[in-house]
């Protein structure tokens, strides 16, 4: 029972959030290590609530007919267990944002974060917030340190910033593609079964080279050199993409799904792998190292 609860936290992936945290942090010079580990144990407390009750409204629909999830976990024996876990979570991560006296933020992540799922909203089958939705939710955790320097949101209209946000787009759009026939029939409506597979994927190309540009454009100008290695990952989530093309003549999109948990697994590496080098960028200018 453990291992199945641990696995709806889906604890690997809660780097989603910490990633764009520790950006804002960095671009807003804010390096105070005590308030950032605790402000990120709240947000990742957050996090794990929204990806508890995005899988349990996901298991009477979407899942069902997703080959990609294989969850034996039974959410409606245990529906009493689920709602508490998700409400301990959600208050103690609320608690530390309050704290820190953070409430704008903290209501537009509980708002997104958990209406992208939960009826009668539940934006990821509502084209186009499908998208709107979570870049907003990984928006808030960028702003919190600039929140905390009481700067204006207008300073976070930064490049660095940009392209990480254009990043993200075909990132979530990968998994939209692999996703899309389970969705078709739950009757989603977001972004791929609106616009085929075909003028989704054109999309998220495009979006991808332009924040691969971005990034270019900084190591050009010599400015914000913590994003350097999201280039790495910006090369490889275009060759992804460059596969998904051609996966999406195979029969019954095996080769789409194959790709998507591939670079699924490969991406939650990735992410790690970018918080060490936040933590470290961290640590060295603040002096600590």
């Amino acid at each position: 029972m453990i291992k199945k609860i641990l696995k709806i936290f889906r604890l690997p992936e809660q780097t989603i959030a910490i990633v764009p945290f520790l950006f804002g942090a960095l671009d807003s010079h804010f390096y105070n290590l005590q308030t950032l580990l605790i402000l990120g144990i709240g947000l990742i407390l957050l996090s794990v609530s929204f990806f508890v009750i995005n899988e349990y409204v996901d298991s009477f629909d979407t899942d069902r007919s997703n080959i990609r999830k294989e969850n034996t976990f039974n959410f409606l024996a245990n529906r009493k267990l689920i709602f508490g876990l998700f409400t301990i979570l959600t208050i103690a991560g609320s608690a530390i944002f309050i704290y820190y006296k953070l409430y704008l933020p903290l209501l537009l992540i509980l708002f997104f974060g958990n209406f992208y799922s939960v009826p009668p909203l539940r934006f990821k089958s509502r084209f186009p917030w499908d998208m709107i939705a979570p870049m907003i939710a990984w928006g808030v955790p960028y702003s919190l340190a600039y929140s905390l320097q009481g700067l204006p949101y207008a300073s976070m209209l930064n490049v660095g910033a940009i392209s990480f946000a254009l990043f993200g787009i075909p990132m979530q759009g990968i998994h939209y593609l692999a996703d899309g026939e389970a969705d078709k029939k739950a009757g989603v409506s977001n972004f791929c079964t609106v616009m085929g597979y075909r003028n989704f994927l054109r999309l998220i190309d495009k979006i991808a080279i332009g924040a691969l540009l971005g990034f270019v454009y900084l190591v050009y100008r010599n400015e914000q050199w913590w994003y350097y290695p999201v280039i790495l990952a910006g090369i490889y989530e275009l060759l992804i993409i460059g596969y998904a093309r051609a996966a999406i003549y195979f029969p019954n999109f095996s080769k789409l799904h194959s790709i998507a948990n591939r670079s699924y697994a490969k991406g939650i590496k990735v992410f790690l792998l970018i918080v060490i080098f936040q933590i470290w960028v961290i640590l060295k200018i603040s002096g600590k190292i």
